[in-house]
């Protein structure tokens, strides 16, 4: 279930809108108010009043982010340095060489060195000869050159301002126009008197990663697919729009649904064809791309048995019978016999009975109110899948509300949709000749009588019992 807002964002330079889940609670469909683009995700929380994220590198889990880095002490009590320098992480930008106080830049500061595989820390490197080094371009206030003296174990120190050779300016508040590189032996994590132990010193430095956001909530996330003639439309909405409960689990984060990222059960993921139609016609004679080396034969895939695959397409076939119908309308059937024909009912009073009474309303049905349904959770999706042998014929199990817009399949039946069952007819079983690599079904009259397997006489050709 999605709330109707997702991340509740703000940042240094004020507040932005939360991000909406699209068409629900209210928000418009695919509509958002509040933008990623313009805040940075340090400065989000999960609107379900979850903690908020936390990078462990830099910052403690439950703190808030800082929004500016501005070290203060007073020079006759060090200890207050030293506290700043325990409480204070840093970290290297991901994408460059910025020192960041994370989510804040520290300007004029810059850190290289050599990078881990995995982008998470910079160290040292002797094989490859490449130093840790801190770089200061430009000008920096005088505090953050004293304090990063002291967070920094330096093969050297960054120059203070100067009133005359040798004499500290200790009124300047900058420091003079640098362009200098200084290597870093280590890092000082905790300041502590030699007596317990001394300075808990790190070799190397992280680099900042976005934290993850834990929350429930929904976002709509889009991925644009380039056309590839292995996949054209029909076989990509077969996968994801009609198979959408195959797509919901396998696109998931494992274990469905306790991953950390899901697809919803609606807003259910769908295909928008950027391309144009494929040669499709306002008269009879239209024209579609079927993947037919996805069609697989049925040897014993029928009700009651477990199915290895299921076909994307029908086979080729001739020979065969079809009809051609309307499915039901929902002011005619629907609305009539499964709403009480209620003014009060929209078109969402199939799967909310909120206008008929609620679950109550099922009491009225001997067969709905009997203890099949006694674990009736209340979802409308199928339990079970194709590939399972309760399905079909059982496929929502004892989920009402799915019985009430489902098929037998586990399909959801639209209304006052133009169908066309074929049923019935001949085709032919895709199996080639080891010997030559032919198909049976083309080469038969040529292979010799005695090389002629006993289910090869008919040429592979076989009636069909699949409906489509």
């Amino acid at each position: 279930r999605c709330a109707p807002e997702t991340l509740l964002c703000s940042g240094p330079s004020g507040t932005s809108p939360s991000l909406l889940s699209p068409g629900l609670g209210g928000a418009r469909p695919y509509a958002y108010e509040g933008s990623l683009d313009v805040v940075h995700p340090s400065y989000c929380q999960a609107a379900d009043g979850s903690p908020p994220p936390s990078n462990p590198t830099v910052i403690e889990t439950g703190a808030t982010p800082p929004s500016e880095f501005d070290p203060q002490w007073d020079d006759d009590a060090p200890w207050e340095l030293n506290k700043l320098v325990n409480d204070m992480q840093f970290c290297v930008n991901k994408a460059n060489t910025s020192l960041m106080y994370y989510p804040v830049v520290i300007g004029n500061m810059f850190i290289t060195g050599h990078r881990d595989e995995d982008n998470t820390r910079a160290s040292w490197n002797e094989e490859k000869r490449i130093p840790l080094e801190l770089h200061v371009v430009g000008i920096i206030p005088v505090s953050f050159a004293k304090y990063f003296n002291a967070k920094f174990m330096l093969n050297g120190s960054i120059p203070m301002p100067m009133y005359q050779p040798e004499v500290v300016d200790e009124n300047a508040y900058f420091t003079e126009d640098l362009n200098i590189t200084i290597p870093i032996l280590a890092v000082r994590i905790k300041t502590k008197p030699i007596e317990l132990g001394g300075d808990t010193l790190e070799l190397d430095i992280p680099v900042c990663v976005d934290p993850k956001i834990s929350g429930k909530g929904c976002v709509s996330v889009t991925t644009d697919y380039y056309y590839h003639p292995r996949v054209p439309e029909y076989k990509l909405r077969s996968y994801v729009e009609w198979r959408k409960m195959n797509y919901t689990l396998y696109a998931s984060d494992p274990p469905y649904p306790d991953g950390d990222f899901n697809i919803s059960q609606g807003p259910w993921a769908r295909v928008e064809w950027l391309g144009g139609e494929e040669g499709l016609t306002s008269g009879p004679w239209s024209h579609r791309l079927f993947p037919q080396k996805e069609s697989v034969y049925q040897h014993d895939c029928h009700t009651g048995n477990p199915c290895d695959q299921i076909p994307t397409a029908p086979p080729l076939r001739h020979l065969h019978s079809a009809v051609l119908y309307r499915t039901w309308s929902f002011k005619q059937q629907a609305w009539r016999y499964l709403c009480n024909e209620r003014p009060e009912c929209g078109q969402d009073c199939l799967t909310n009975l909120t206008c008929l009474g609620g679950t109550g309303y099922f009491l009225d049905n001997f067969f709905y109110r009997s203890t099949f349904f006694r674990d009736d959770d209340g979802g409308i999706v199928p339990i079970y899948r194709l590939t399972n042998q309760e399905c079909p014929h059982s496929c929502c199990h004892d989920r009402r509300l799915c019985m009430r817009v489902h098929d037998v399949m586990g399909y959801e039946v639209p209304f006052e949709a133009e169908t066309m069952l074929v049923f019935g007819g001949k085709s032919y079983v895709h199996e080639k000749d080891p010997s030559t690599g032919r198909l049976i079904y083309h080469s038969c009259e040529r292979i010799p009588k005695a090389d002629l397997k006993e289910e090869w006489r008919s040429c592979h050709e076989t009636v069909l019992g699949d409906l489509w």
